[in-house]
């Protein structure tokens, strides 16, 4: 495909899509793209750019762009011109601004992205004003819309929600949907069975099948994607969301399943040699600890040899 021609689509599809001209189905499809073509990203950090920098400028973007694509098409050897004249005016504009628009840019800005490695924790607030405590190998994406707030999570996060009565607040996970209006819970969906834990409000959990489901505070909802299998168990969520404050709470939990919440916790990986040590159960609270200081501490209440070979924590 032309290489001109194919970047005036990119530039149409950026456009349409930070305006928000875009369906839903039409925004999913371009988020995936942006992912996994490069050249589209470029195309798309270029216009992002001047949207922060001067975010009331939709409408000289697009007088500018589609200028130039209509003198593309007619001759195709200026087109660059055109579109390097227009994105250099819009450039000086911005200049003329930039202490207005680094004061606004929080507010207009509609799409955040935040990221975790393995064995960390950070605290997030949203232009909202909610709060999110991000674990260990986790990752949020955050849209303002109109009427919704909406949050795509990959693994562990906990929120503290502001409440906006016009605005409901959705966290959403492939085929799970957690709604609120203003609570306090977590949500993780680092494994086959996904989990909404509750302190504090109510929330509202949906899934593919039209289920849905009302927590109060200090309910757990464990819900397996694979099976589409649902249970609702009582639990202490303050014992159990310490690991927001650097503490881990083990309560009579089988070693297999505290090792997924260790691992994600510490960032590094352990290796059991013996398989009957999996249903081993641990009870302790292991505060501010550094990982050489959990492994002696674990060693002791498992009464187990950890050895550390290479990388991994090998347990006998």
């Amino acid at each position: 495909m032309d290489e001109n021609f194919q970047e005036d689509k990119y530039i149409k599809r950026c456009l349409m899509y930070l305006n928000k001209e875009l369906t839903l189905e039409q925004r999913t499809d371009f988020e995936i793209d942006l992912l996994i073509d490069d050249q589209l990203q470029i195309v798309y950090q270029r216009y992002r750019t001047l949207w922060r920098v001067y975010p009331m400028n939709t409408q000289l973007i697009d007088q500018y762009t589609i200028k130039a694509i209509k003198i593309h098409k007619k001759k195709r050897s200026l087109s660059y011109t055109v579109l390097g004249w227009a994105c250099g005016l819009l450039l000086l504009i911005s200049l003329n601004i930039v202490f207005w628009s680094s004061f606004k840019s929080n507010e207009d800005t509609h799409n955040y992205e935040y990221t975790n490695t393995r064995g960390h924790r950070s605290t997030v607030f949203l232009t909202d004003g909610s709060k999110v405590i991000l674990n260990g190998d986790s990752k949020i994406k955050y849209r303002l819309e109109n009427t919704v707030r909406k949050v795509y999570l990959q693994g562990e996060a906990f929120f503290e929600v502001v409440h906006m009565s016009d605005k409901k607040f959705i966290v959403e996970h492939n085929n799970l949907q957690v709604e609120v209006l203003g609570t306090k819970f977590s949500v993780n969906t680092q494994n086959t069975i996904k989990e909404v834990l509750l302190l504090s409000g109510s929330v509202l959990a949906r899934f593919n099948n039209n289920e849905q489901l009302y927590l109060k505070p200090n309910e757990k909802l464990l819900y397996n994607s694979a099976t589409g299998e649902v249970a609702r168990e009582k639990r202490d969520a303050s014992i159990e969301l310490q690991w927001r404050n650097n503490i881990l709470v083990f309560k009579n939990e089988p070693l297999q399943d505290a090792l997924i919440r260790i691992q994600q916790f510490y960032g590094c990986k352990f290796s059991v040699k013996n398989t009957a040590l999996l249903q081993a159960r641990i009870t302790g609270t292991f505060e501010q600890q550094t990982i050489s200081e959990f492994v002696k501490s674990l060693s002791f209440v498992t009464n187990c040899n950890i050895s550390l070979e290479g990388s991994v924590y090998i347990i006998n």
